[in-house]
């Protein structure tokens, strides 16, 4: 398979991700107008305090075996060694999924005693946290094994699969809202259950999709595999949610409450790039393993990095330079300032996608110890950072802290990566191309800070061509765009020879 095929494969699996996970989102922004009219910000609060609990709960459980089962999955050929793989992944989630399950609803009482305070307890008394808890408890179970069955369709490339099953949650999650808060009334526990339930249907035709992939055998030996290449890496997933969350708790300390409005409403504009990366990543993990054996794919990666680069970054770089016309339209005034927090994001949001094709080295050496080894660096550098910058810029400085930890993990995983295996990325010629990019997006962002909506969107036309001017001579090489052009000749060629 040609390097174009496989990133027109790519490209196709990131297209089908990106609309489920944007169908997502568009029902969040339907919902919303809903929810906020019959919830009260307290009983947010708690809905979020206990989903975030039981996540925590969700990730220990899981010890970080999805990367090990990935891994091994595409190690091997034989297609029964395959299916012994899905089977112990599938027996494994199935215990823990039941052992937490019961753990947590045998254990609410002592989980609320845990998450609420003797402070909040007078404030919060009304509400009947074992109830909540132990609702939720019921969904842990149907939530891990729809991961599980997802996993596995992304591993399989069956990615309109996968996008059915998210339309079949957001939609069915959606109908119940509608019936079980709006038109019955239950509440917070309408709330939760319209999840739960929404996790059951699902978990239900992701079993009817991937079960005949399944044997009725369950590998000691592969699911010690399946640890040596998890456990190592397992304390990343902690770093990360702190590279990701940190930044929140030095708002509060050290800065304005109305700078935590500013941030959160600058990370809400930015997460549309995320739609987009998040797309790539789950289509990105599959691909790259699928192809480690072929003779020419340490190329293939290295073409794909440079392609990434030059298209999320510039995909990035529109997004921050629309961020002031977004909430001009969206916002009241007293929000408009945080435009300048967008572009500082969005570049951190870059970063963190690169770091996902930066890192593949360590996934394939199997040391994937250097994974937390990084993140211990980057995660001591977003400290540092918030340390000194925002108690000085307040959300401008969180903001700064969490993209210089990213910038700072990028580096790190190519430093790691190309020790233990060398692909030949153009790491240092795309690093000077990012740099442009983030003095070009700050200049527009000066420049337009006392415009109105109007002449604000109308400068983003000339720094839109200079930014595609920037990719063009800095992010590709002359053969690169000498390839561009003859591709584009050929295209040309092809199209007129059919009309003709």
């Amino acid at each position: 398979m040609s390097f174009i095929q496989q990133i027109k494969g790519l490209g196709k699996d990131t297209v089908i991700y990106g609309l489920g996970n944007a169908l997502g989102q568009l029902i969040g922004v339907v919902t919303a107008p809903i929810l906020t009219r019959i919830f009260v910000p307290a009983d947010y609060g708690v809905i979020a305090l206990l989903q975030t609990a039981i996540g925590l709960l969700v990730v220990i459980i899981g010890f970080n075996l999805n990367s090990g089962i990935y891994f091994y999955y595409f190690e091997y050929e034989e297609p029964y060694k395959k299916r012994v793989i899905l089977s112990t992944s599938f027996f494994f989630y199935l215990a823990a999924g039941l052992l937490l399950g019961i753990m947590i609803w045998t254990g609410a009482p002592f989980l609320k005693d845990i998450l609420i305070s003797k402070q909040m307890s007078e404030e919060l008394v009304h509400y009947d946290y074992v109830k909540y808890i132990q609702i939720l408890s019921i969904g842990v179970f149907f939530s891990i094994m729809d991961t599980n069955f997802r996993s596995l369709l992304q591993m399989r490339r069956q990615a309109y699969k996968y996008m059915a099953l998210n339309i079949l949650q957001v939609v069915s999650n959606l109908i119940l809202i509608i019936l079980l808060v709006v038109y019955w009334e239950w509440g917070i526990e309408g709330a939760l259950w319209s999840g739960v339930i929404s996790s059951m249907l699902v978990a239900s035709v992701g079993f009817l999709m991937v079960m005949r992939y399944y044997v009725l055998n369950f590998s000691i030996t592969l699911m010690k595999l399946f640890l040596s290449y998890s456990l190592p890496q397992f304390p990343a997933v902690f770093l990360n949610w702190g590279l990701l969350q940190l930044n929140v708790f030095f708002i509060n300390y050290y800065a304005l409450l109305a700078d935590q409005g500013y941030y959160a409403i600058a990370w809400k504009v930015a997460s549309v790039f995320l739609l987009f990366t998040t797309a790539f990543r789950l289509a990105w993990s599959p691909f790259a393993l699928s192809i480690k054996k072929e003779e020419h794919a340490k190329q293939t990666y290295s073409q794909a990095y440079t392609l990434h680069v030059i298209v999320f970054g510039l995909l990035g770089a529109f997004i921050a330079l629309f961020a002031k016309p977004i909430l001009l339209i969206l916002t009241p005034e007293d929000y408009h300032v945080a435009y300048s927090i967008v572009f500082i994001l969005t570049i951190g949001f870059l970063y963190q996608s690169n770091n996902n094709i930066l890192g593949l080295g360590i996934a394939l050496s199997k040391k994937t110890k250097y994974i937390s080894y990084a993140q211990v660096v980057a995660f001591s550098a977003n400290i540092g950072l918030n340390f000194l910058l925002t108690p000085v810029f307040g959300a401008w400085g969180a903001a700064m802290a969490f993209t210089g930890g990213m910038i700072v993990q990028s580096f790190s995983y190519y430093y790691f990566a190309q020790r233990v295996y060398h692909i030949p990325y153009p790491f240092w010629r795309l690093q000077k191309f990012c740099l442009m990019l983030l003095l070009v997006v700050a200049l527009e962002a000066y420049l337009v800070h006392s415009l109105d909506f109007i002449y604000s969107t109308l400068m983003i036309v000339p720094f839109t061509v200079i930014l595609g001017m920037l990719a063009w001579k800095m992010g590709l090489t002359h053969d690169e765009r000498t390839q561009i052009l003859k591709f584009r000749y050929m295209w040309n060629e092809r199209n007129l020879t059919k009309e003709s």
